[in-house]
């Protein structure tokens, strides 16, 4: 069955960015994913290297392989995370994949495999547009301006039948900003598995398909003999869970050894991440220094909105988070505080900081405006200090030195002052 990633994908939903202490443009494209499949069983496998495509710092920690539920996992290659304009890490795929699993968990919802990875597919392209549009209308580029992404997928579904699939979703950054950035996707290929051997594999993957496809070429790898045999002779269907489990190992770590280099450096490696299913189960083995990818937080976004002569007040109070696309506040309040603000104009404004995390793009028009400082802010904030640097002429004052209405200093400090 097909989806059309494409129509779905123009639909815009809650979003998040994400905070991590990481690299801030990391990319798997040297990764190998690998997944085998027959009968007896599936495999998946990835390696755990993570790129940055800006100072080539290599990191072997990098969760590429997930668990959905109790008879599903995916594996991501390609796009890793990125800083976003804010220069904090804005998006991480894995951080992605881990949101849904957790609302899907919390939903109660079962899913057929078709579902899930057309669920995932529309909230990796979400996001990644969101990003793209926010590079579109930021003055700052990111460090590349085409975004790719290879998914796999394996698992059972609700009929107990074993699935594999591969979608590649692609996002191509406008930076003119007047256009939706432009989305492709390819696939996905969804297959049943009924007996005989069926692979697919994503990242630096030219070794791996080699091997699978023209076993017979490679008589020194003792490591292929039972597979080259077992396809010359068309009995794929007979190699036991135990002997995919081995060729995938191989398989990975010979790809490793001969992957390109990145800045002097293999783009492929670290310990291998694994998926073994089988009996209608999953059996995870990953390495114990895998980092946890930070938790969402989803925000709300506004684009081209109007808000004129609300004085100080507040004309509209987000208790999520808020991406806001060229803006025209006059004469108007707005709370900073887990914003990012791009394009627009402040005219004659009050912008409420209270110390969460905001940024404001220097392609933002200010003028005749104050930023008011709210209690929870110390001497040190970083934040304060970007958006004084970025837009001097801003007038610091605080929040004491404002009357607001109860509702108003609830919302922004918390608790009426």
């Amino acid at each position: 069955m097909q989806f059309d990633f494409m129509i779905i994908a123009m639909i815009l939903t809650n979003s998040s960015f994400m905070l991590a202490q990481r690299s801030k443009h990391e990319s798997m494209h040297g990764t190998i994913n690998i997944l085998l499949a027959n009968k007896n069983g599936m495999v998946l496998v990835t390696d755990s290297r993570g790129t940055d495509v800006v100072n080539g710092e290599h990191y072997d920690n990098s969760p590429k392989l997930f668990q959905i539920d109790d008879s599903t996992v995916c594996s991501i290659a390609g796009f890793g995370t990125d800083s976003g304009p804010s220069n904090d890490v804005r998006l991480e795929a894995a951080g992605v994949v881990r949101d849904f699993r957790e609302n899907l968990a919390q939903s109660n919802i079962r899913l057929t495999f078709d579902r899930k990875l057309q669920t995932l597919g529309f909230e990796i392209i979400n996001e990644l547009q969101r990003l793209s549009i926010e590079y579109g209308h930021s003055n700052r580029k990111a460090a590349t301006d085409h975004y790719e992404l290879q998914l796999l997928m394996a698992g059972y579904d609700l009929d107990g039948f074993a699935k594999l699939a591969k979608a590649v979703i692609s996002v191509k950054t406008n930076y003119r900003g007047d256009t939706s950035p432009e989305v492709k996707v390819i696939g996905p290929q969804i297959e049943s598995i009924h007996g005989s051997l069926l692979f697919l594999t994503a990242g630096v993957d030219d070794s791996v398909e080699a091997r699978l496809t023209y076993p017979d070429t490679f008589p020194a790898e003792k490591a292929l003999q039972a597979y080259s045999i077992a396809k010359k002779t068309d009995t794929t269907s007979t190699l036991s869970i135990d002997q995919l489990e081995e060729l995938a190992d191989y398989l990975e770590q010979d790809a490793a050894k001969t992957a390109p280099l990145s800045w002097g450096i293999p783009v492929v490696g670290g310990s291998i991440q694994k998926a073994i299913l089988h009996n209608g189960g999953v059996r995870l083995s990953l390495p114990p220094n895998l980092r946890l990818s930070a938790k969402p937080n989803h925000f709300a976004m506004l684009d081209d909105v109007t808000y004129h002569n609300f004085g100080t007040s507040l004309p509209y109070y987000f208790g999520t988070s808020t991406v806001i696309v060229n803006g025209d506040f006059v004469n108007t309040g707005w709370r900073l505080d887990q914003s990012l603000i791009y394009g627009g104009r402040c005219d004659h404004c009050y912008l409420y900081f209270d110390g969460g995390h905001v940024f404001v793009d220097s392609s933002v028009v200010i003028s005749s405006s104050y930023l008011v400082v709210g209690p929870h802010v110390t001497a040190d904030n970083v934040e304060i200090k970007r958006l004084r640097e970025t837009f001097p002429e801003l007038k610091v004052i605080s929040y004491t030195d404002i009357h607001l209405s109860k509702q108003d200093e609830t919302d922004l400090w918390h608790s009426p002052s």
